[in-house]
């Protein structure tokens, strides 16, 4: 059987990189299922040899594979793989393996060994790494032993075989028709095959006279064109080989339906010509057409998962803390930055560090220490590890600086625990950056003009009301003065003007209240109850007078303004006082309930967990409520003067003062029967 050219293992020494922590993570967290996945994997593949444990109970067999498991996986922790398979291999050669006897190994154990133990290993790498930069690294390492180990123990059958065999045709026949693989010798000087076991026909439909018959036309038939120069290449390369060395490589065969396979060969020197030359090779050929596919269902998940990265509107990158060399970075870098991805893993960081802006630079370098430091001080886990925020500006290729926000985490540590690589996904947050600025100038602009507004209203008022208070004083001293010398009439229009000049005095009073009300931020944590006690003492005589009934719940403590919300209070029970029903004293009730955010859905509503509802409902004349919308504007009134009193800016001052508060008020008449005043504030 002839082989294409592939890598010769041979080494004494297997040093694994990433295999060691996969190893550790399995024995810490997945020993018990992947030794079950060993068993499931034997009895699915049919492993001849399992028919020598049929005597052993269930709980037996899986002691005996979870004692072996652990001491595979903690050869593979402690890098002692190599020993792990010579220590195999000889109590094999000395027939010490547990159960089963030396000659009792069939050749397709051998393969199904290395295939199984390399498929269950595979099955558990997801819930270790999805990373490309580890899982293909791992991948690689598991192909590594898995060649290793099938190639000691096929040296090793090849061995015990060469012991058994006869000089006519050096191995049994029951032996290699137990085969999972061909075994086949072949003239190296005439290039054709002088014989293989049965199993040629059942792996590539020919019989050994069908390949015999081909004779030296072997290369040009079977093989795949594109491994035709390897595998002369291979057999020219024997010249050198010693006796008893195993070489290895990889080739498609093409079988009797047309369609080409993947082989493993394992060959050794089988005879020499009297000269001392090679002559024939004896070797073993594995189907491996399965493991290539795996491999490449691999290769296309890890290509699937680059595809992902690189279409992401974000930089991906994969960092060495100690070197700075990138091990992985995604297209997003191009994309946002104009830069090749190629350059930053040659470059390494000092390439970002000369597109960072120089002024963000040295505070991102010492947020970088700091969350490094804090992730080395504790102890590592894959499920909890911190994730840290920075923002900084990088230069675009354009010469323009853009705006990054970059989450980072750890990607994993080294056998002390310490951070090894970091894992960071880079956001362009200018747009956003852009839109907080002037966000930011709008709100200083509309502060500044808020002020302004302010600084007039108070001025205008008091402008104001210093002519008014000469009008109404001047009145009234004209009034008392000249009592007796003025007929009725002329005191009417006298009493007309003093009581005009003092609704005028009271109505700019409140303007500058409402315009006032915004400039107050003096929120702190007062009792309602408290305030409401103070209101209603205030309005004792009101009260009395109109004999009205206030029923009031236990009102809770709240962040307010308390002089707004006095204000509140205060201008809601006089309406309820004053708007009394001529024929029945007034009924005011004041209740209270907490509502949680789901049950509230009202524009103009701060966001908040929860919300305090305050309902203030009297029995006294009420309003159509089509009027509900209107109440709350300045100046607006439902009423003649002549019939209530008041400026009409009393609700209007409540809706403002609600509104600082982060709330909403609403109200609700039905006439003759009350009206019903809601406040929703966050509480």
């Amino acid at each position: 059987m002839v082989t294409p050219d592939s890598p010769e293992t041979g080494s004494e020494e297997l040093a694994f990189a990433y295999l060691p922590g996969f190893a550790q993570f399995l024995l810490d967290h997945h020993l018990e299922e992947l030794t079950a996945e060993f068993i499931r994997l034997f009895y699915e593949v049919k492993l001849p040899m399992l028919a020598y444990f049929k005597s052993m109970s269930d709980d037996q067999l899986f002691e005996l594979s979870r004692k072996a498991t652990t001491q595979l996986l903690t050869a593979f922790a402690e890098n002692r793989t190599i020993e792990n398979i010579e220590t195999t291999v000889v109590r094999w050669a000395q027939d010490l393996l547990p159960v089963i006897g030396r000659n009792q190994v069939a050749t397709n154990d051998i393969g199904l060994i290395s295939y199984v133990r390399k498929q269950a290993l595979i099955a558990f790498l997801p819930q270790y790494t999805v990373d490309p930069a580890v899982f293909l690294p791992i991948v690689r390492e598991l192909d590594r032993y898995a060649l290793e180990l099938e190639n000691r123990m096929v040296k090793q059958y090849i061995s015990l075989l060469n012991q058994n065999i006869t000089d006519q045709l050096y191995f049994n026949e029951k032996v290699t028709d137990t085969s999972p693989g061909v075994i086949y010798v072949f003239d190296l000087l005439n290039q054709k095959e002088l014989f293989s076991n049965r199993k040629v026909e059942t792996m590539l439909g020919y019989t050994h006279d069908e390949i015999h018959e081909m004779g030296d036309s072997y290369l040009m038939i079977m093989q795949h064109p594109d491994d035709i120069p390897r595998v002369i290449a291979h057999f020219e390369a024997f010249a050198s080989a010693e006796d008893g060395e195993v070489r290895t490589l990889e080739h498609r065969l093409k079988d009797k339906s047309g369609r080409y396979r993947w082989i493993r060969n394992y060959e050794s020197v089988f005879r020499r010509t009297p000269d001392g030359k090679p002559w024939q090779i004896i070797g073993l050929g594995l189907d491996i057409d399965l493991e290539k596919k795996s491999i490449q269902l691999v290769e296309e998940k890890q290509n699937f998962i680059r595809k992902i990265t690189d279409a992401a509107p974000a930089i991906i990158a994969t960092y060495n803390i100690h070197t700075g060399q990138y091990l992985f970075i995604s297209q997003g870098f191009e994309l946002l930055l104009g830069y090749s991805p190629q350059r930053v893993l040659d470059e390494g960081i000092g390439f970002l560090l000369t597109i960072l802006h120089p002024d963000d630079l040295a505070n991102l370098m010492d947020e970088n220490a700091r969350a490094l430091e804090k992730a080395n001080q504790s102890p590592g886990n894959r499920d909890t590890e911190p994730i840290s925020e920075f923002k900084y500006r990088m230069r675009h290729q354009n010469g323009q600086y853009r705006w990054f926000q970059t989450y980072g985490t750890i990607f994993d540590r080294n056998a002390d625990n310490a951070v090894e690589h970091i894992l960071n996904i880079s956001l362009d947050i200018t747009d956003k950056v852009d839109a907080e600025l002037q966000a930011q100038e709008k709100n200083r602009r509309l502060e500044q003009s808020n002020a302004s507004l302010q600084e007039f209203a108070y001025i205008a008022s008091h402008d104001l009301k210093e002519p008014l208070r000469k009008i109404t004083t001047f009145g009234d001293r004209l009034l008392m003065s000249q009592q007796g010398k003025l007929d009725e009439e002329g005191q009417l229009y006298l009493s007309k003007i003093i009581d005009a000049a003092q609704r005028m005095q009271n109505l700019i009073g409140d303007i500058l209240s409402v315009s006032l009300i915004s400039a107050n931020q003096a929120f702190e944590k007062r009792s309602l109850k408290q305030i409401l006690d103070d209101v209603l003492q205030s309005l004792e005589y009101e009260i009395e007078q109109k004999k009205a009934v206030i029923h009031a719940d236990n009102l809770p403590a709240l962040s307010v303004i308390a002089s707004q919300f006095r204000q509140v209070f205060q201008n809601l029970l006089t309406n309820a006082i004053k708007f009394a029903r001529t024929d029945t004293p007034p009924v005011i009730w004041v209740t209270h309930r907490f509502l949680p955010a789901s049950e509230v859905s009202r524009p103009g509503l701060t966001p908040a967990r929860r919300y305090l509802e305050l309902k203030i409902a009297d029995n006294g004349i009420g309003f159509d409520n089509r009027y509900a919308g209107k109440i709350f504007a300045i100046f607006q009134r439902l009423h003649a003067k002549k019939d209530f009193e008041g400026t009409g800016i009393g609700l209007a001052i409540c809706k403002k003062i609600v509104e600082n508060h982060g709330g909403i008020i609403t109200a609700e008449g039905v006439p003759n029967q009350g009206a019903t005043f809601t406040i929703i504030i966050p509480g």
